[in-house]
């Protein structure tokens, strides 16, 4: 289907978000879906791949970056706040229902990794939003954590240290890479998340590859998989068996506790849906929940 894009760019707590509309052309007052990114990346990194599925079922999509990252505002930079991110979910919604562009009663919510868990707690508190998709979901700060043994806490303790102190001394930002090789203090250091990571970057991006540490303090304490019991929509759990960054099982129990979930299991790690044979399969399943529950 033919679409149009449109840069709608709008205001979180003060700061201006890069957002953006794809319209399909042809359908009046389309139903849209909400999507940003996961841990530290940009919508650029294959969103508007699966957006373009969507758009191929009529329905709508507006992605945005969060502020600190890509083409938004904000500081510091590259600085991953669960708080920060709820809030820019929140204000992209409000925007979006008032654009005019779009049918503000027929709107879900996107999110992988990362913002997997986020569009749970944002529908959980919205209470207005269709459907949710939860892709390989970020659901409990505490489960992630354990899997990264304690040589790496004690390491990414001294970074998060001197970056907490950079707050109160009014210093710059400490930063630690946002996915490295295994053993390395990186947010992401499991086996393959480099790999995985990078090959979703488009070739002309200016991504930096970093995080202030402090953001690994913030995600460890974040456990948004608890608000997927009181979600008062349909919602599509999408988790992979071999996921080494967002727990299956974990997700799994936190899928399980929403009223309305499916659960659409896939045997493979966590970058692996975003390209291939997987990515036609998942993205495929996504729209037709999509347009099932925004018809």
């Amino acid at each position: 289907m033919k679409y149009k894009t449109e840069q709608s760019n709008f205001r979180s707590q003060n700061v201006t978000c890069d957002g953006e509309f794809l319209l399909p052309q042809g359908v009046e007052n389309p139903p849209v879906v909400v999507m940003a990114h996961g841990f530290c990346a940009e919508k650029a990194f294959r969103l508007y791949d699966f957006a373009q599925v969507f758009l191929e079922r009529g329905i709508a999509a507006f992605l945005f970056d969060y502020r600190g990252f890509g083409k938004s505002d904000g500081f510091p930079r590259h600085h991953a706040s669960p708080k920060k991110h709820v809030q820019d979910w929140h204000a992209a919604l409000e925007h979006v229902r008032k654009s005019g562009l779009v049918n503000p009663h027929k709107i879900a919510l996107w999110g992988s990794s990362f913002s997997g868990g986020h569009v749970l707690k944002v529908a959980a508190e919205d209470r207005a939003v269709r459907a949710v998709v939860s892709q390989v979901p970020f659901t409990d700060g505490f489960d992630t954590l354990s899997m990264l043994g304690p040589q790496f806490l004690a390491k990414a303790t001294k970074a998060i240290s001197k970056d907490l102190w950079s707050v109160v001394s009014f210093g710059d930002p400490i930063y630690i890479p946002a996915v490295g090789e295994v053993g390395r203090v990186a947010a992401l250091n499991q086996p393959g998340n480099l790999e995985g990571y990078m090959a979703i970057i488009p070739e002309d991006s200016e991504w930096e590859n970093k995080v202030t540490a402090r953001s690994l303090l913030e995600a460890a304490k974040y456990r948004p998989g608890f608000a997927a019991a009181e979600l008062p929509c349909p919602s599509l759990f999408v988790l992979a068996t071999e996921d080494n960054l967002c727990p299956y099982d974990s997700a799994k129990r936190f899928a399980k506790a929403s009223l309305y979930s499916e659960i659409m299991t896939l045997e493979c790690g966590h970058f692996d849906l975003y390209l291939g044979d997987l990515f036609d399969k998942v993205s495929a399943a996504e729209a037709d929940f999509l347009e099932k529950n925004l018809a």
